[in-house]
């Protein structure tokens, strides 16, 4: 199971490392990007094409990610 999370431009408190393992557009405009953490769990996160390309996020890629706001209602 993948955590839903938050892709960051700086780390925060309570923000964690990730590596992008795949960027796959999901819709005209959207990206799914697939990460794994620093203890071995899977994630993912929903940005916008234009999101991905101001990052500059590749493949590989090491990120900063907090625990996404619609998953802490769970």
């Amino acid at each position: 199971m993948s955590l839903p999370v938050e892709v960051l431009d700086a780390h925060l408190p309570g923000a964690r490392e990730a590596l992008i393992l795949r960027l796959d557009a999901e819709a005209p405009g959207a990206v799914r990007v697939d990460l794994v953490l620093g203890d071995g769990g899977r994630a993912f996160a929903s940005l916008d094409a234009f999101d991905v390309a101001w990052l500059g996020a590749r493949v590989g890629d090491i990120v900063w990610v907090r625990q996404a706001a619609s998953a802490a209602c769970f």
